[in-house]
């Protein structure tokens, strides 16, 4: 009996030691995995910066890893040919790096090209990150992820920009044996654009893009309604697609919705958006997005869709709420010449309902600092409506403009643009606005235009063609809080227009 009870206890005994074991070392696993992730090179060092060396450590170590830093070159031949203002108000090429980490570390970055740098300013200034200068050596302590633009005197034409990612969660394995995962390990891939290998992912893969990817081309998804995700720290680059298409997707997937989390999206040619996904419930989160060409959206998503802390240095209309409760939050925008940071709608018939837009910091306004001339067009917030979208319940909140914008909000029921006037689909002056607020939005410079609400005034059966309901409750441009007495001085009122209120 005493025997039997000693096994007993010897059996419990060695199986709450292993089980302790067990635990301990799926914690002592933990703890060794690698809080700093750098992402190697490509073959041959292809599309390198010859500009930019940039290198990271944790803190507290003395060891810096080297961190591969691309070119992008501003490629768009339609611009260069027919608007040779291209040359002089856009950057040349974009430089980027990419990491991710989880402890404290400090980014250094040197300039080869230069001996002496005077001055460096960290945007979004909203990350409240400093740099110090050494020589041509710059260092940036960070202690959370963050997509930043490092803008070195002289360099404003070769701009820099680190995407220092959070660690990646259940990243799959390059063997992974799971027949519902598309890996693309690092290197040069192409998947083709119209008819190549990838223009037929079945609805509810993974693709996955390992730190160190460049695919070129598109991908484009196929089947039942569903959702696919597309994941990574690689890149997914439209370098090899030629032309304009109408508005297809570097991401395409018309007939369901998206997750896309972590990738870097380059050089989409002109139309092509970024992600389209008309599919209810998409997720994009910290995706990266530089193009040069006009008409390179961001792309759209479906109704509850959800956008979150992406960047975008890009030559059209970065956020696009236009369907039903669409948040977007906690993004960066850099203004190039064409579109707006917001674009509530374009020529639309959907119903834009209840919106959030909170939390957005405006980096650069190409168009803005250069006072380049472009009608009404281009604004931080904008609306072309004349197709019949009913607007309500729409809020933008916190939003931060770091550069003299060429105008803050520009919204038409009917177009008044002289390059759209003519076109008859541009002139119906249908669809509304009621319920608009602006909320703690900080403006640096005066804009070089007026900002403008024009309502038509036209009742129609389907529309009263008015705005109406609109609040601005702390904004403030070039240091002045917008108030009733004077609203004149910031912005211009036409057609029906009603209850605009000043807190």
């Amino acid at each position: 009996m005493k025997l039997t009870q000693y096994f007993s206890k010897l059996f419990v005994l060695i199986v709450c030691i292993f089980s302790s074991n067990i635990s301990v070392f799926s914690i002592d696993n933990r703890s060794e995995a690698k809080s700093l992730y750098v992402y190697p090179a490509l073959p041959k060092n292809q599309y390198m910066s010859y500009r930019y060396q940039v290198a990271v450590r944790e803190s507290g170590s003395d060891k810096f890893q080297s961190s591969y830093v691309y070119k992008e070159i501003n490629n768009d031949s339609r611009w260069q040919t027919n608007w040779p203002f291209d040359e002089v108000y856009m950057s040349a090429e974009n430089h980027f790096t990419t990491f991710s980490f989880s402890k404290n570390v400090e980014v250094k970055i040197t300039l080869p090209v230069r001996t002496k740098i005077s001055n460096v300013v960290v945007r979004p200034l909203s990350k409240n990150l400093k740099a110090t200068i050494s020589g041509n050596t710059i260092t940036i302590p960070m202690d959370k992820p963050a997509n930043i633009y490092v803008e070195i005197d002289g360099e404003e034409r070769y701009p820099l920009f680190i995407f220092a990612n959070p660690l990646e969660i259940n990243a799959p394995a390059p063997d992974a044996k799971d027949t519902n995962i598309i890996y693309f390990g690092p290197g040069i891939h192409d998947v083709g654009y119209e008819k190549g290998p990838m223009q037929s992912i079945p609805v509810g893969k993974t693709v996955y893009l390992a730190g160190g990817a460049f695919v070129k081309g598109r991908f484009k998804t196929t089947g039942v309604a569903g959702t696919t995700t597309f994941r990574g720290r690689g890149i997914l680059s439209g370098i090899n697609i030629p032309g304009y298409s109408t508005y297809r997707g570097m991401i395409d997937a018309n007939i369901g919705s998206v997750n896309v989390e972590g990738i870097t999206i380059l050089d989409a040619p002109q139309g092509y958006q970024g992600i389209i996904a008309y599919g209810n419930g998409s997720v994009v989160d910290n995706v990266k997005m530089l193009s040069w060409a006009m008409e390179s959206d961001s792309g759209v998503l479906g109704a509850n869709s959800i956008l979150q802390n992406c960047l975008f240095k890009i030559c059209d209309d970065a956020l696009k709420p236009y369907r039903e409760g669409m948040l977007l939050k906690d993004n960066v925008v850099w203004l190039q010449m064409c579109g707006s940071a917001i674009l509530l709608g374009w020529n639309s018939i959907e119903q834009g309902i209840n919106p959030v837009i909170s939390g957005l910091d405006i980096i650069a306004c190409d168009r803005g600092v250069k006072t380049k001339p472009d009608g009404t067009h281009q604004a931080i917030i904008n609306l072309k409506n004349s197709n019949g979208a009913t607007y309500k319940n729409i809020v933008i909140e916190n939003v931060r403009v770091e550069k003299k914008p060429h105008n803050l909000i520009g919204i038409d029921i009917k177009q008044t643009d002289p390059n759209w006037v003519k076109n008859p689909k541009f002139n119906m002056g249908l669809g509304s606005i009621d319920g608009l607020t602006f909320r703690n939005i900080t403006v640096s410079d005066m804009p070089s235009i007026l900002s403008f609400f024009n309502g038509n005034g036209e009742v129609t059966p389907t529309s009263r063609g008015d705005i109406k309901n609109v609040t601005f409750e702390n904004v403030k441009v070039a240091g002045t809080l917008i108030t009733k007495d004077n609203a004149d001085k910031y912005m211009t009122r036409a057609g029906n227009t009603s209850n605009f209120v000043f807190k």
